[in-house]
């Protein structure tokens, strides 16, 4: 909270500017590293991000009791105070948005597409099932009366606190 309290005196722009030019594929932890890191360096950076809001998991898949959205959304405008351009709502590989085409319009690439894949467990009627991400993304998921969560890492305990909250 101290640095983004701070933020424009100890996240400024940096004084030595390349004529290097990067393109961050994702914006979450990842990414958001990667550009801070590489602006740091003097670079122009361009974060595209698939998803109308930048900070991926921890804009969408970490409950707001555990990291308060205003808290990201602030991080994000320290960055963007920086000089990091956000492009939101832009998907790569979609039609006019290729890969290709970055690598010919940036000197580099750095790919931080993020860990949205969730793996199937082997169960009987496992397509009965909801993934915890995919509770934790949902803007109103459907909670019944009981609530089974199968796992002990953070994403289950953060969908089992989530369910009981709902």
């Amino acid at each position: 909270n101290h640095i983004l309290a701070h933020a424009p005196e100890l996240m400024k722009p940096p004084l030595k500017q390349t004529r290097k030019k990067v393109a961050v594929v994702g914006s979450g932890p990842a990414g958001l590293a990667a550009a801070y890191y590489l602006r740091q360096a003097g670079h122009q950076i361009t974060v595209y991000d698939r998803l109308a809001r930048a900070g991926g998991m921890l804009a969408y898949a970490i409950p707001a009791y555990r990291l308060p959205r205003k808290l990201v959304g602030d991080q994000i405008a320290a960055l963007e105070a920086m000089g990091i351009v956000f492009k939101l709502n832009t998907e790569i590989g979609a039609k006019g948005n290729s890969l290709r085409a970055l690598r010919k319009a940036f000197d580099s690439v750095f790919l931080a597409t993020g860990a949205w894949a969730q793996k199937n467990i082997r169960l009987e009627k496992s397509e009965l099932l909801t993934s915890g991400m995919a509770f934790l993304t949902d803007k109103k998921p459907a909670v019944g009366r009981n609530v089974l969560v199968i796992g002990g890492g953070n994403v289950a305990v953060d969908a089992a606190v989530s369910a009981r909250r709902a």
